[in-house]
Order: structure tokens, then C-alpha cells, then sequence
């Protein structure tokens, strides 16, 4: 058979990265602390590749290199590619188990002992690397590497690179701490590595607007640098934030062929639906698709979407809440207002009402005027105006009333807005790329500052939730606004930023 070498070689750098030492740091770690199995598990664009390349390129310890495809879930197939990875990579001779293979399609046992067998007399550190390992669907490859995965020499340290979920008995490994694990989480760029990123290709970009960028992305690392690309491009500082605009199109259309059009129609349909809600629980989704979706199985897509590394992100560890990749969802919400214009109006009127059942006030606010159901929103505000000026939401409680309309204003009794809340201001800019072009606000309101206080107390997103009486995901929120306004990553950060005189 004939073998296709770049394959089983691994890929060059990119002309243009940005090093992640502390994430190298990590995979040496994992190999010192005899880890068996090192797990990169994260959606496309994530950067797996490129950190192994770069770890293999630093040359730390023998690298076998495996880029699998679709075409591998033929066993005879892939267990040819294994070997001359490790002929290529780590010059193992593989002479009993290629020529048991010649005579044996199948990974039998005896195969995988003598594979074994030599791996162990190297002697020398192995890391064997799978990437791409999403492409595998076959059985008998899975079992095949769990087989390995059991009877490997403690030398052997496999990596596999997944965009799925690895469908192999983990439970056994993570047990024994012999499985380390990184996820979208763990290889989203932090305000450091994406200005690093940015300025290597725009040397004057400022750091706000990295910040403002990298916050807007969430950290992805394909979308940092096309935009990074297109910004090389525009020489002109005042160019800056529309390139950064006009660089979404081209984000989303990665989405749009790498995410979106991979998934069946009825997970497609799910997401879109589902978009117009900026957080997600199963009973909402349920709502919001009225009947089609029973919210047993609208609980078990959410899971299913964030475990299959989708761009869906569970925010509490009772994993209730979800909310989708800024980008992801901006694309849904285009696609769902091009194909079904007069559905648009309707789903946010659902979620109006689901959120005002549920008692997410401000929520169920924010979706009525979506749904341009202005006297909805205005009997909503009347009756919240006290308690939301109560909980030092009065500027939010400005920016609804200045997008309603005068005449339904003037005839509600008592006014939605009380004297000390304020003037209103100009209506805020609602488009889904606000958070990376906005400016960053310079103080925390009333109710970060609450929030702030509970993280230092040492509370839980839930114990917070439960404090402040609101959903896990308003908290996760406010979290997320502390940070960008206080420019950290970590509560540590936050709690010793806020202690800063000033």
C-alpha cells in the first residue's frame, strides 16, 4: 500500500505564531507526571495544532505525528499510518508488527503486543500524536487505541487532538491521574496572547482595542488572526475599527463550513431557533419551540452541543444554563432573519413571556422590545422601575425607555422612570459586534460591586445567584463585564485590581 508521507509528518509552523509557554509548560508537565493519555479537545480553530507543532518543533522529547482523516477508519489502513509515524518520527524499527500487520488486517492482540513490546525496549520518551482524531467513526480503531491506551509502556504518552468527544472508556485513566485534559477553555487566547497576536501583525493596534477584540471573539484563535490578517491590511488607524467589522463576514463563513453545515438539519434548526435567547436552559428552548422539542430532549441537545465542542458553553456546574459563541450566534440570528423574517418577532415574544414566568425581569424586558411589542415593554417597565432603580439599575432602566415610544410613555401611570433616575440617553448601538467595537466602561455599577464583594467573600456563581436572588447566567454576566472593565481574567485579579487606590 501505498503511504502518503506527509501524513505521517508533522506539519510545519505557520510563518506567523504567537508562543503559549505556558501551555507547552503544561504538556511537559503532563509527561513528567507519567500521563498516559494528553486529551486537546476544543472547536475548530482553537490552536491544537499549532501548540503541538510548536511542543514537537521544540524538539523536548521523541514525537511520533499521525494527521488521521476519514479514510483511516479502514483498520489495516490506519494501523499502516501509525506504524510509519513511528518509523518517521522516533526511527522504531516496527518490524514484528509490520509484518504480522501484512498478514493481519485487524489490530489483533498479538499485534498490539508486539507494538508494545517494541515501544518499551526504545526506552525513551514517546509522545505519539493523532491529530484530527474527529474523522475517526470506526470501532474497531477506537477499541484498537483503547487496547493501546491499556497495555502501552509506561515510555508511550499518546496525544490526541479532537474536535468531538473521544468516544474511549476515560473514567479509568482519570482515576489513576494518567489523563490530562485541555479544552476550549484552557487554549482560548487570554488579553496577553491575543494582543501578541494582533501586534505582530499591526505593531500600533492599541491595547484597548486588543482587548476589545480578543473580548468580542472570547479568546478564538482563527478568528484573532484573520482579524489580525485584515487589519495588516488597513494602514490607517481610523480604518481600524470597521476592518474589524467587515472581518466578521469572513469569521462567520469559517463558522458557517467548519460548525454550522457539518451538523444535521434538526440540530441546525435547534440552534437557530434557539439563537434569539443570548442564554439558554432546556425549559426556554422548550418554549421557544412550542411543543416540537420537549424540554427532556432540549436538555439533552444542550449537553449533547457542549460536549461535542459546538460553540455551546455550559456556564454553571449544575449545567442548566448554556450560551453560544458570540460570533456563532451572530451568524444564527442572520441566517434565522434572511430565511424566516416574520418567525423573528414571534420567538422573541415567547421568550418574553418564558423570562416574565420565571421571574428574569430584565430578560423578559429586553425581548419584548426585540419583538417590537412596545406595549408589552412598557407595562414590563412600569411595574419593574422602582425595584430595578432599587438594585442600581437605573441606567439600564434609561436606555429601554429611550427606545419606546413617547405617546405609550406619557399615558403610563406611575412613569417607568423615577426623577433621580437620570436623562435618557441616546439609544445604545444593538448590533451582535457591539461588544468588541463598544468602549470599555471605566466603572463598576452598584451591582458589580455586590457581585465583586461575594467573590471576595469566597460565594459561588450559584451561591451568588442564590444570594442576589437572579439566574446563574445574569451572575456569569457580571462576572464577565467585571473582568473586561477591570482588564483581568482570574477573581484573584479582580479582587486585588478593585483594592488598587485610583
Amino acid at each position: 500500500m501505498q503511504l502518503v508521507a506527509t501524513k505521517y509528518q508533522i506539519p510545519p509552523l505557520p510563518g506567523e505564531i504567537v508562543a503559549r509557554p505556558s501551555l507547552l509548560g503544561w504538556l511537559d508537565r503532563a509527561i513528567l507526571a507519567g500521563a498516559r493519555l494528553l486529551l486537546l479537545s476544543a472547536p475548530a480553530g482553537y490552536g491544537k495544532t499549532t501548540l503541538l507543532q510548536q511542543w514537537g518543533a521544540a524538539q523536548r522529547m521523541g514525537m511520533a505525528w499521525l494527521t488521521v482523516d476519514s479514510s483511516d477508519n479502514a483498520p489495516q489502513h490506519f494501523w499502516a499510518y501509525l506504524l510509519a509515524a513511528l518509523r518517521q518520527g522516533v526511527s522504531l524499527p516496527c518490524t514484528g508488527a509490520g509484518r504480522m500487520l501484512l498478514s493481519t488486517p485487524t489490530a489483533s492482540s498479538d499485534l498490539l503486543a508486539l507494538l508494545a513490546n517494541e515501544i518499551a525496549a526504545a526506552r525513551e520518551p514517546i509522545a505519539l500524536v493523532l491529530d484530527n482524531y474527529q474523522t475517526i467513526e470506526a470501532e474497531p480503531i477506537h477499541a484498537a487505541v483503547t487496547s493501546l491506551l491499556q497495555y502501552a509502556p509506561p515510555n508511550l504518552h499518546l496525544v490526541i487532538a479532537t474536535r468531538s468527544p473521544l468516544p474511549l472508556p476515560l473514567a479509568q485513566l482519570r482515576g489513576r491521574n494518567q489523563l490530562w485534559e485541555l479544552g476550549p477553555h484552557d487554549l482560548a487566547c487570554d488579553d496577553a496572547t491575543a494582543t501578541a497576536l494582533l501586534t505582530a501583525q499591526v505593531p500600533e493596534l492599541p491595547p484597548t482595542l486588543s482587548a476589545q477584540i480578543n473580548a468580542g471573539l472570547e479568546g478564538w484563535v482563527a478568528g484573532l488572526r484573520m482579524t489580525a490578517f485584515a487589519l495588516a491590511n488597513h494602514n490607517d488607524p481610523a480604518t481600524w475599527p470597521q476592518t474589524v467589522l467587515n472581518s466578521q463576514h469572513k469569521l462567520q463563513e469559517y463558522l458557517a463550513t467548519e460548525v454550522l453545515e457539518r451538523q444535521p438539519a434538526d440540530i441546525q434548526q435547534f440552534l437557530t431557533r434557539t439563537a434569539v435567547a443570548e442564554h439558554l436552559c432546556a425549559p426556554l428552548c422548550a418554549a421557544l419551540l412550542e411543543g416540537s422539542t420537549a424540554q427532556s430532549k432540549a436538555a439533552l441537545l444542550l449537553e449533547q452541543l457542549a460536549t461535542q465542542n459546538l460553540f455551546v458553553a455550559a456556564l454553571d456546574p449544575e449545567r442548566r444554563w448554556y450560551r453560544c459563541h458570540t460570533l456563532l450566534r451572530g451568524l444564527l440570528l442572520q441566517r434565522l432573519a434572511a430565511a424566516e423574517p416574520q418567525t423573528v418577532p414571534l420567538l422573541h415574544q415567547r421568550a418574553s413571556q418564558w423570562y416574565h414566568g420565571a421571574g428574569l425581569w430584565k430578560e423578559a424586558i429586553e425581548q419584548a422590545l426585540l419583538a417590537n411589542n412596545q406595549a408589552r415593554a412598557v407595562d414590563l417597565v412600569r411595574a419593574l422601575a422602582e425595584t430595578l432603580v432599587g438594585q442600581g439599575a437605573a441606567d439600564a432602566l434609561c436606555r429601554w425607555v429611550a427606545r419606546l415610544p413617547d405617546d405609550l410613555l406619557a399615558g403610563s401611570s406611575p412613569p417607568p422612570v423615577p426623577a433621580y433616575a437620570g436623562r435618557r440617553p441616546p439609544p445604545p448601538d444593538s448590533t451582535m459586534l457591539a461588544p468588541i467595537l463598544e468602549p470599555l466602561p471605566e466603572a463598576l455599577s452598584r451591582r458589580e460591586l455586590q457581585v465583586l464583594q461575594l467573590v471576595e467573600a469566597g460565594l459561588s456563581n450559584g451561591d451568588i445567584a442564590r444570594q442576589l436572588t437572579v439566574a446563574p447566567c445574569t451572575v456569569k454576566t457580571h462576572i464577565h463585564s467585571i473582568f473586561r472593565k477591570l482588564q483581568v481574567t482570574r477573581r484573584a485579579q479582580a479582587i486585588a485590581r478593585a483594592r488598587q487606590p485610583h
